[in-house]
């Protein structure tokens, strides 16, 4: 049985349309140096109707293991590269948020 993954490009094209991206926090952050580290998950939630929410991992495109965000930046990245508007960052371990596709001005 396969089961339904997301990578970047597709998660884009669902934000764009009706679905969320879920972002959890799986380690806070903390200062390393000159970084901000911590430890992000990410699984796309897309609305079906008359059924339950169809909930996608975030996978990385060779292996199709769990895309995992390991610094601020990199999730400021994904934040861009996927098209959330107005993202949220939660920052403590246990912490969600979800991120929303839409137009942005300049875009």
């Amino acid at each position: 049985m396969l089961l339904p993954v997301y990578h970047v490009n597709s998660a884009k094209e669902a934000l764009a349309s009706s679905s969320t991206m879920e972002v959890t926090c799986k380690k806070s952050v903390h200062k390393v140096g000159t970084n901000w580290l911590g430890t992000w998950t990410f699984v796309v939630i897309t609305p079906v109707e008359g059924a339950p929410d169809n909930r996608a991992p975030l996978v990385k495109w060779r292996n199709l293991e769990p895309k995992v965000i390991t610094t601020i930046n990199g999730l400021t990245g994904l934040a861009v590269e996927v098209g959330a508007h107005i993202p949220e960052f939660p920052l403590l371990e246990g912490q969600v948020a979800f991120w929303k596709g839409g137009s942005r001005q300049g875009s």
